[in-house]
């Protein structure tokens, strides 16, 4: 189900940047708020058709809301979990500021032809979701972030060396990445999620937090003056994986030591 989400959520990047493009030659940058506040209000409207179907259900104040954030806390395999997978999607945050720097300042593309790349980019993402959805009835989620761990390396790896040569080569290092972060979105985020037996909102809500407070550093870094700024991206975009990778062995003991719930470690067959 998360992988099906994680294409359907690929879908806005690829369309996105081609209206923004369009609203801007016909109108200026506030029509682009309006039509969000209109977008909006189309699910807005439609909660009102829908129940509510949690079991268990919270009436406390936000206080004590906030107070069950303490037992989630207490979580060690979560908090490793969630710290450890969080940055996977760092360099992807990166690659949201960075890449109008990159297309269109440094390689002089315009702004349509930034649409392009980037949808292209956003597709591979979607691809890797779609990837996971096919492959996680085949493979276990261990092998299959290994894999995505090592991919997101070999692109990050690849916009150090190579990725200021041409826009081509960096968009297709860039969609290396994001396929394979596509790809592990989901799996990382059902790794995370199983180390909790409640507070599942809780669980998700602080996982998305972490994940903008990782991205948010990556953001500004790649945003500076660098007098070689494709090094720097491609640091953070390989050193974060590289740093998840050298901590996947002492992860999976760890979480492996949880005895209701274990991870497989073995080629698993689930139903359709």
């Amino acid at each position: 189900v998360l992988a099906y989400i994680g294409v359907i959520l690929s879908l806005a990047p690829i369309i996105a940047p081609s209206i923004g493009a369009v609203i801007l030659e016909w109108g200026s940058w506030e029509h682009i708020f309006l039509l969000q506040g209109l977008t909006a209000m189309v699910p807005f409207l439609l909660t009102f058709g829908y129940q509510e179907t949690a079991i268990q259900r919270f009436n406390g104040s936000l206080p004590e809301a906030l107070l069950r954030y303490t037992k989630l806390f207490r979580n060690s395999r979560y908090l490793l979990a969630t710290v450890t997978m969080g940055l996977i999607i760092a360099p992807f945050y990166g690659y949201l500021a960075f890449s109008p720097i990159a297309y269109i300042t440094l390689f002089g593309l315009s702004e349509q032809a930034f649409a392009i790349y980037f949808g292209l980019s956003a597709f591979a993402g979607m691809c890797g979701a779609f990837v996971c959805s096919r492959l996680v009835n085949r493979f276990s989620d261990i092998r299959l972030l290994t894999t995505c761990l090592v991919g997101c390396c070999l692109g990050g790896l690849g916009i150090m060396l190579a990725g200021d040569l041409h826009y081509g080569l960096f968009a297709l290092f860039m969609c290396i990445i994001i396929f394979f972060g596509g790809m592990s979105r989901p799996l990382s985020s059902n790794l995370i999620l199983e180390q909790v037996d409640s507070d599942f909102g809780s669980a998700s809500s602080f996982l998305i937090f972490y994940q903008f407070f990782v991205g948010a550093p990556c953001m500004a870094i790649v945003s500076l003056e660098w007098q070689y700024p494709f090094l720097i991206y491609g640091l953070i975009a390989f050193g974060l994986p590289l740093i998840v990778l050298l901590i996947w062995p002492f992860l999976i003991r760890r979480l492996l030591q949880r005895p209701h719930q274990p991870i497989p470690d073995t080629t698993v067959v689930r139903p359709e």
